[in-house]
């Protein structure tokens, strides 16, 4: 957060980054909210979609100011807006119950804007970072997060590729009869 968010065409600084909407059932960044600065300062937060990031470094570029627009406006994101799960400060713990804080940094990946670590804070400390599969439910009073040392079940219907492959080197050749 905090992050200047500025035109490509004319490197004018449109506003900050101040939050982001992030999607709990998949741990997609929606967007960004923006505080608008300057000229384009109206008063209330602005969104940006992560389709209109053109770069992300030490700022964040987009094409125009026309890809900031009030939250309000995007009929999809209703939903979301309105969802109680807001990954960004709500308690995390344990399955079994042990209080990890509060999470309140994410670590996301800038291509495909997937969370990649949550980043808890109890009082003044920071907490371990916790991988984002190791999440095991957002709920909207706490996210839960695996006990350690528990394994990870997977559920697999489909052999993977490697075990076809493998199948397919065990079957028995057929051989053709000689010819008479």
């Amino acid at each position: 957060m905090g992050m200047p968010v500025v035109e490509e065409s004319t490197g004018d600084v449109l506003g900050t980054l101040a939050g982001c909407l992030i999607q709990p059932d998949t741990g997609v960044i929606e967007g960004f909210i923006v505080k608008p600065s300057g000229l384009f300062f109206h008063g209330e937060p602005l969104f940006l979609s992560r389709f209109d990031i053109v770069h992300w470094g030490r700022v964040v570029r987009v094409r125009d100011h026309h890809c900031l627009t009030t939250p309000d406006e995007i009929i999809r994101l209703q939903p979301l807006l309105r969802d109680p799960r807001t990954v960004l400060g709500q308690r995390m713990r344990t399955e079994g119950g042990a209080a990890l804080g509060t999470c309140r940094d994410v670590q996301l990946n800038t291509k495909t804007f997937v969370i990649e670590w949550l980043f808890p804070r109890a009082w003044l400390r920071w907490g371990l970072p916790v991988p984002v599969g190791e999440v095991v439910e957002i709920r909207p009073e706490v996210i839960v997060i695996r006990d350690p040392g528990k394994p990870k079940i997977v559920k697999r219907e489909e052999p993977t590729l490697l075990e076809k492959i493998e199948e397919l080197a065990e079957a028995p050749v057929p051989v053709p009869p000689a010819p008479s």
